[in-house]
């Protein structure tokens, strides 16, 4: 069982509505997580439980009960409707009988102190479901934010993170596409305490039968050599550049290349590049 639907059956515990095999299932699981998970649960729990603040906070008057009752008593005990008159036919007076009308019973006071319970359970039940819904949607939402967390710390690297977002000697190096209609981007991040320099790139896909690669530039702009090769599906990929692999090329030097399959990097036509 995931931590998300653990969460999930914790609240439906709360309410009672698990069978027997599925409570057995969560206790499993319960038990099985750590304890600051069992904490969080415990304390869902107890807010489900609270249900108190969703019932109205009213205290009926006592002569209320004898109002209603004398109310109901009276409609039940009133009188049948007087006999409708003769009606005058053209070919002579005859009696017409009016329709049979049975009185109304009662209603049994069992019946509506159900009417009310059942009513009851319904607002409670109707807001439980809401809370449980709020609470699953924040949960889900804290479950995406610790998963965008963690794939970014993955693909800048945890000992160039506090760098790159924190230290001033870090530079940020942006790409241009040379065509207005190129969808790739890429920047290029250097330190001069780091052993390498750190590209980033998204959307960068070769075309067909073409691919992609990292180059060193001259200060013509005509291309030296291949630095490394990008094999990227297309969302956010890190490369790392050596500085032994730089051999003292500036970072503004570095271009991102789109060449035929079996043809070297150095003929391939310049896609990006630091501006």
């Amino acid at each position: 069982m995931t931590i998300q639907e653990l969460f999930e059956n914790a609240q439906l515990d709360a309410l009672g509505l698990l069978d027997d095999r599925e409570r057995e299932e969560f206790d499993r699981a319960f038990w099985a997580a750590s304890p600051g998970v069992q904490a969080q649960i415990r304390r869902q729990q107890a807010r489900l439980c609270r249900v108190e603040a969703l019932l109205p906070d009213v205290t009926p008057r006592p002569e209320l009960r004898e109002t209603v009752v004398a109310a109901v008593v009276a409609a039940s005990s009133a009188e049948t409707p007087e006999p409708a008159p003769a009606f005058q036919h053209p070919a002579g007076p005859r009696y017409v009988s009016p329709l049979p009308m049975n009185r109304a019973r009662a209603v049994s006071p069992v019946w509506r102190v159900t009417a009310i319970a059942m009513a009851t359970a319904a607002v409670v039940l109707g807001g439980a479901f809401l809370r449980v819904r709020s609470e699953l949607t924040r949960q889900d939402s804290i479950l995406s934010s610790e998963a965008a967390i963690s794939a970014i710390v993955q693909n800048v690297g945890a000992r160039y993170l506090s760098d790159l977002l924190l230290s001033p000697n870090t530079t940020r190096h942006v790409m241009t596409a040379q065509r207005e209609s190129y969808a790739g981007k890429a920047t290029v991040f250097s330190n001069p305490d780091w052993d390498c320099v750190r590209f980033f790139c998204v959307n960068l896909t070769p075309p067909q039968n073409h691919r992609l690669y990292i180059v060193a530039l001259g200060e013509d702009g005509t291309i030296l050599r291949q630095l490394a090769t990008i094999d990227s599906p297309g969302g956010l990929t890190p490369i790392e550049i050596s500085k032994t692999t730089l051999a003292g090329l500036e970072p503004t030097r570095i271009a991102v290349v789109s060449a035929p399959l079996g043809t070297p990097a150095l003929r391939g036509e310049i896609v990006l590049r630091v501006a």
